[in-house]
């Protein structure tokens, strides 16, 4: 029996993300303008940082349905888009564009290799990025 001492219940979910539209290229996208989005919070984790994040179905121009992989924070940080991980400027896929640009001798994000440096990680740059700070300058 459980007598409410103890852990503060709630306290992970303020670094959770909520987001009202995807970061999508023009393919996943699709031709139509009208589009009908399927919204699930926090439905997945994020292929990139393990953390949940609110996804996105959607089904453009009578193919199959398409679903968002990635969390907007590591979209923005990637600049890729959230469904197909590809390069939003470029086109490629993002870890190519990441090896081409470490061999030209730009700085690109790293890779936490453990799940506490993943954590806060992504907790730096999601602070970052909603309070408008650009401290990593990144070529893309």
């Amino acid at each position: 029996m459980a007598s409410g001492y103890g852990i503060k219940s709630g306290y992970e979910y303020e670094s959770w993300e909520a987001s009202n539209f995807p970061i999508l290229c023009e393919n996943c996208l699709g031709d139509n303008p009208y589009v009908r989005m399927i919204k699930q919070q926090f439905g997945k984790a994020c292929k990139i940082c393990d953390r949940p994040f609110d996804v996105f179905r959607w089904r453009p121009s009578g193919s199959r349905y398409k679903t968002t992989e990635i969390c907007q924070t590591c979209a923005k940080v990637k600049n890729a888009c959230q469904c197909c991980v590809m390069d939003l400027q470029y086109g490629l896929p993002v870890h190519v564009r990441d090896q081409f640009l470490a061999q030209g001798g730009y700085q690109v994000a790293p890779e936490a290799e453990s799940d506490v440096a993943r954590e806060w990680y992504v907790c730096v740059l999601f602070l970052e990025i909603t309070q408008k700070k650009n401290k990593t300058q990144l070529p893309y």
